[in-house]
């Protein structure tokens, strides 16, 4: 069967995901944030557990008014007045769905379009992906490169795995849609240094706004540093880019410390890093006319790639 044709009906599949159904089929070809545009044949379950969980936790430990309010002062134009229309979901048939490379899913910028605001975005996170990158490759280069390895998969403990991923995800895709750098931009989008800004900044809007999770934070972080890091290089891929920047960070900035042959994370130096507003001046500068890579930075890197080479780098 020629499946070069094939396309997805949009508008039906945002009313699935906004009404929760409990099923979700994918038939068509669709654009991946990593990867080429690939045909699809999946069928999706709602993971309503998580979902609720994570909307549970997040209204107590913070308050969806309260987030709400650190993006409002964030980026003034920004009127989030509900929760996004962007939900977990599990696999069902499928598994290979974007090459076990994708975490998450994005519309419409998966069908190959724009969204002009974040009203008119929406997305399901594959959380068992990124559970599986927990457990087959985080955690055990956790073990292999802390030297405080035991506090920090201790801190990630503290909530589901499925829950950070997914608090991490909304907040994340909403923040591409603030300030600068915003997706909604068409014409920069393309751009490599306009798209690695946009990623970069919309960690950091959603380290400052999540500021209370800790494990949420950690575990965004520790995807960085194992998951992404060792993918490519930073002239090439933002991801791997802002990788490298957050090892810089943590290494000026002395949250990251060496202790003999191991690495010390300093999670209280983490969480108080990220209790502080973005410095958008700083991400400006890094990319359109500064430098993120230095030679402690490559070194760090290295160092990170060399001690977890025994560590599976793709999913099963």
């Amino acid at each position: 069967m020629d499946t070069s044709d094939v396309t997805l009906d949009l508008e039906g599949l945002r009313d699935t995901v906004r009404s929760r159904a409990e099923f979700l089929n994918l038939h068509g070809n669709l654009l991946f944030s990593r990867g080429p545009r690939r045909f699809t044949n999946s069928v999706l379950v709602h993971d309503k557990l998580t979902e609720d969980l994570s909307r549970f936790i997040l209204e107590n430990e913070i308050g969806l008014r309260r987030a709400a309010g650190r993006l409002y002062a964030l980026d003034p134009c920004l009127q989030m007045t509900g929760w996004p229309e962007y939900a977990p979901y599990r696999i069902k048939t499928g598994h290979d769905i974007g090459g076990r490379e994708n975490v998450f899913l994005a519309f419409p910028y998966a069908v190959g379009a724009n969204a002009h605001s974040y009203q008119q975005l929406f997305g399901l996170e594959l959380v068992e992906f990124t559970e599986q990158i927990h457990f087959r490759i985080i955690v055990p280069s956790v073990r292999r490169v802390f030297s405080n390895h035991r506090e920090i998969i201790h801190e990630l403990a503290r909530l589901p795995i499925a829950t950070s991923i997914y608090l991490y995800g909304v907040f994340h895709e909403l923040a591409h849609y603030m300030g600068r750098w915003s997706l909604a931009e068409q014409k920069r989008a393309n751009n490599f240094n306009y798209l690695t800004a946009s990623e970069l900044a919309a960690d950091e809007i959603s380290f400052y706004v999540l500021q209370e999770l800790r494990p949420v934070l950690l575990r965004q972080l520790l995807m960085r540093l194992f998951w992404y890091l060792p993918k490519g290089s930073p002239a090439f891929d933002s991801d791997v880019a802002v990788s490298y920047y957050f090892l810089n960070e943590l290494w000026g900035q002395n949250i990251l410390t060496q202790k003999e042959d191991s690495l010390h994370l300093h999670l209280d130096k983490l969480c108080a890093r990220n209790a502080k507003p973005p410095d958008f001046e700083k991400i400006q500068e890094a990319f359109f006319g500064g430098a993120i890579i230095n030679n402690d930075t490559c070194a760090l890197a290295q160092q990170l790639c060399l001690t977890t080479s025994d560590v599976p780098r793709e999913l099963v």
